[in-house]
């Protein structure tokens, strides 16, 4: 059962395409059932939607020149303001800064058609970094949000109301761009109580919860797979192959179909054109895809994706206002897709069975778990069902699983299962009781010692008597991602330095700092252990002395 206090715990889902927050009052007895999806955003039209693109754009407004008492200008007072728009408010001609989120993790590869150069281009062309644009469009998403809490329960509430904020962050990420996300969220106004969970925990939790009438399968000890298949990422291994890619594959058959530089030209020429296309295949194509009939062949179905103001041209299947494509176009831009999430599901499998484990089902959350499509390939690849007609892996694959036990299971609001779930989490309903590693961590403890010559070395910091008191030390933490920690530390792709420590050793009691002499000269010796907790979507580092925990340790990472 969650803990009831006073406090009101939002959530904060920052996806690729699109993002979400919700929240709830702790101190409810029904706080769970009780939690708010935003669904109005700025822009909209009085349109509702549980989610808001993640895009924003800046308008650099130039202000007046200072002069002085002569008339003359003063130099550098030439002002320049930046005009913040994002979500729903963007207008068809704005340079829109969107998939920002892929940028903050450095080491991730990326796959199929977006890549870091457009992005960078993008925000050299705004004017700003990738993490201001982050904390700007977080800040404006948690200002709507606390907007619907004082419009739920009242200003006054909410202003002398604790508040909790979880973050949700992919599984699959460095400590780093957690980090990143993490003083994003700081930047943005969400105060000092921040927490971060990984997207696939969170979904679960939200999951678990929901499937009611499914409780009876569950028991402790099960494993299932989570298959987050949201803007980027899928599953707990990880890939960038979700939802987002769908949309950057649509955008590449148009321009194959039409040429790329006549694509282009369109776009600029029409600037309201395909942000309207983008939208429609969004809303339209994506989610219903879910095509019928023979399991041989495809049907004839056409889709139309709305093109507005652009001439006819049948070659490229350009008709009175509309992009027509068949059926066999819209699953070949699925097909990449699907195929990957699959492979990362099989991955998952075969990673659970060298462990002696059996998953007993996938649990499909995100905004492609609406997919329906989705949902009957993984049917047909996972618990022997018939294929759909454009399934193209499940026909060519000779190691089909039949294994009718295995579960394709869909909680409700599968779209927001995350930022649900990350709610749920905040109210103190946790359903981990334990988490493994994804990767080594330690310490150098000194020098690297001559194998012929070996010598021990510990890891200290010593300060001259006359010094003082030290008020801080930096040591460095190791990440290692091989399968075995190696036994000395050497740079590599998978061994390297991961962030530095900033600890302040100011508040520790002078009684815990030894005074040593050695050759004639006094020093002061200081004993301490770094504590590190694993959290869901984050590492925190805490000073102990003697077993008495002393603050938090800053991470500056590499």
């Amino acid at each position: 059962m969650a803990d009831l206090r006073d406090e009101i715990v939002f959530g904060f889902d920052y996806g690729t395409t699109f993002s979400a927050t919700a929240f709830t009052y702790a101190g409810s007895s029904e706080a769970e059932s009780e939690i708010t999806v935003v669904k109005d955003w700025p822009g909209s039209n009085g349109i509702t939607s549980e989610k808001v693109p993640s895009e924003i754009a800046y308008e650099i407004k130039r202000q007046g020149i200072k002069r002085d008492y002569s008339g003359e200008p003063v130099a550098g007072s030439r002002a320049e303001s930046k005009q913040v728009r994002w979500g729903f408010e963007l207008d068809p001609h704005d340079l829109r800064l969107r998939y920002l989120k892929l940028r903050l993790d450095e080491r991730q590869e990326y796959r199929l058609c977006v890549s870091r150069e457009i992005i960078d281009n993008l925000l050299k062309q705004s004017g700003v970094h990738v993490e201001e644009a982050v904390s700007d469009y977080m800040s404006a998403v948690f200002r709507r949000a606390r907007e619907a809490t004082v419009a739920r329960f009242g200003e006054d509430m909410v202003s002398n109301t604790p508040i909790k904020v979880m973050v949700t962050v992919p599984a699959v990420w460095s400590d780093a761009a957690k980090d990143a996300t993490l003083k994003a969220a700081e930047k943005a106004g969400m105060g000092t109580n921040i927490q971060m969970i990984s997207e696939p925990e969170a979904a679960a939790n939200y999951a678990i919860n929901s499937i009611d009438h499914q409780r009876k399968l569950l028991k402790t000890s099960d494993t299932f797979i989570i298959l987050d298949a949201g803007g980027e990422a899928a599953s707990g291994i990880g890939s960038l192959c979700g939802g987002a890619f769908l949309n950057l594959r649509f955008e590449d058959l148009v321009r194959t179909r039409i040429g790329s530089d006549a694509f282009d030209d369109l776009r600029q020429r029409k600037p309201k054109l395909w942000p309207v296309a983008h939208k429609n295949f969004e809303e339209f194509i994506k989610r219903n895809f879910n095509p019928s009939s023979s399991n041989t062949e495809y049907d004839k179905k056409k889709f139309y994706v709305q093109f507005p103001g652009a001439a006819d041209d049948l070659a490229a299947g350009i008709e009175d206002g509309f992009f027509v494509m068949s059926t066999s176009e819209v699953a070949e831009i699925f097909r990449p897709i699907v195929d990957s999430i699959i492979d990362l599901v099989e991955r998952q499998r075969k990673m659970l069975a060298a462990q002696g484990k059996t998953a007993k089902g996938v649990v499909l959350v995100g905004g492609l778990g609406n997919s329906e499509y989705l949902y009957r390939c993984l049917k047909t690849r996972f618990a022997d069902e018939e294929p759909p007609p454009t399934f193209i892996q499940a026909a060519s694959s000779a190691s089909r699983i039949k294994d009718p036990a295995f579960m394709i299971l869909r909680p409700e609001n599968p779209w927001t299962a995350v930022v649900r779930g990350a709610v749920i989490s905040g109210l103190g309903k946790d359903l981990v009781a334990s988490r493994k590693a994804r990767r080594h961590y330690g310490v150098v403890p000194g020098q690297s010692v001559p194998v012929d010559e070996p010598v021990l070395f510990e890891f200290n910091h010593k300060w001259h008597f006359d010094e003082g008191y030290p008020t801080s030390v930096e040591p460095k933490i190791i990440v290692s991602d091989a399968y075995d920690a190696p036994y000395e530390f050497e740079e590599s792709l998978e061994t390297r330095t991961l962030c530095r420590l900033f600890t302040y050793i100011k508040d520790v009691p002078k009684k815990h700092f030894k005074v040593r002499t050695k050759k004639g000269n006094k020093y002061r010796k200081l004993s301490f252990s770094i504590g590190v907790l694993l959290a869901s979507g984050s590492l925190e580092f805490d000073l102990r002395v003697d077993g008495i925990v002393y603050g938090k340790v800053r991470a500056d990472y590499e």
